[in-house]
């Protein structure tokens, strides 16, 4: 888990599985359901990898991505070019099963125990 520092563009969670995988998180749970994830919003949650790795001065693990939580369904279609594979969205139910699957899968690799994941308190 990445820690946090309070700076301006920290993700609002970053699970990093050591070398291996990282996995970043972009919540926008508050905005319109009946809108379209931006451009702006994919950009914003692939920087978070970068940000990772400046802090850490770690390379970004390949295959590492970010995910946006969004009651949106629907991504605008600018977004999807600026992605460079790096970003995807997910409905906020299905994250707690990313997570159990995530650290069911490092743990029965033999990499040691799963990082802790911890929310982002609310501001």
């Amino acid at each position: 888990m990445l820690q946090r520092i309070g700076a301006d563009a920290e993700p609002d969670s970053l699970w990093m599985f050591g070398t291996e995988l990282w996995l970043g998180f972009e919540t926008k749970t508050e905005c319109d359901p009946d809108g379209e994830i931006s451009a702006r919003a994919v950009r914003e949650a692939g920087g978070h990898l970068n940000f990772a790795a400046s802090s850490t001065s770690v390379k970004v693990p390949d295959g590492s991505f970010a995910v946006i939580i969004s009651p949106q369904d629907r991504v605008h279609r600018p977004a999807v070019a600026v992605t460079a594979g790096r970003a995807a969205w997910c409905p906020l139910v299905a994250v707690a099963e990313v997570a159990d699957r995530l650290t069911s899968a490092w743990t029965a690799s033999g990499s040691g125990p799963a990082p802790s994941v911890r929310r982002r308190p609310r501001r």
